[in-house]
């Protein structure tokens, strides 16, 4: 699927990232498409979804986006309870 977006001609991209889960299939593919794309030229990133965060990257982003929001809801939450009791 990967080829139908680049080509050889395409000089203005030349860096590829791929994100895996961190399982067998995962280190397969990063192998194989890390020689692929490397030899074509290509600066390629590996990343890997940490473990136990989600079953893509598309889930880990999801928990990490909720997260952040949690987060900034406790800290406005502390923020005016401090502002009211002054």
């Amino acid at each position: 699927m990967l080829p139908k977006y680049i080509s050889d001609d395409s000089s203005e991209n030349k860096e590829i990232s791929f994100v895996w889960i961190e399982d067998e299939a995962g280190r397969t593919a990063s192998a194989k498409y890390l020689e692929k794309y490397s030899v074509q030229g290509y600066k390629v990133n590996i990343y890997a979804v940490p473990e136990n965060c989600g079953k893509d990257y598309n889930e880990y982003l999801c928990k990490v986006t909720e997260h952040r929001k949690n987060v900034s809801r406790q800290m406005s939450a502390s923020y005016n309870k401090r502002r009211k009791t002054r």
